[in-house]
């Protein structure tokens, strides 16, 4: 699920797809909301799953250390988080693990991956704990940057 910032206020999900036949490429028109048609991608049932992240940053939630917000780069909305006030541009949330429990609580872990500068070349990542709604951990220990292509590789997955 791709969260999009559309305004400094709110932020909306839908579905990114591979290209059929091309499984490492993403197909173009699913990197914009359709309702409707062969491209359809809303996120549907899933919603609930992916909602609070997009609360995150929606909300400009505070919490132990981590603040997340929405700002303009260049005329367009971007998600940042700030990491012990260090502010950091969210390229991507990679989800890993994740329980959707009727008993208990639900939780999300994964990567969030971002930018030091909102058009900077290299790429971090940290691992990130959810647990829904809204309490987040983040990993003080930053991954190894990388700049390979718009997806990562399989290192990504270790949490």
């Amino acid at each position: 699920v791709m969260c999009v910032p559309t305004s400094l206020a709110e932020v909306d999900l839908w579905w990114i797809k591979p290209l059929k036949g091309f499984a490492e490429r993403l197909e173009a028109a699913t990197m914009h909301l359709h309702t409707s048609g062969k491209h359809r991608n809303l996120p549907d049932s899933s919603r609930k799953v992916y909602q609070p992240i997009a609360q995150l940053f929606a909300n400009g939630l505070r919490t132990a250390g981590l603040e997340f917000g929405l700002d303009l780069v260049e005329g367009v909305p971007r998600a940042w988080v700030a990491i012990r006030g260090v502010r950091v541009w969210v390229y991507m949330i990679w989800q890993e693990e994740w329980s959707s429990s009727l008993f208990g609580s639900n939780f999300m872990r994964g990567k969030v991956m971002y930018q030091k500068e909102p058009n900077g070349q290299l790429l971090y990542s940290r691992s990130f704990e959810l647990v829904q709604p809204e309490t987040i951990t983040i990993s003080d220990v930053e991954d190894v940057p990388w700049s390979g292509g718009p997806l990562p590789d399989d290192g990504i997955k270790d949490l």
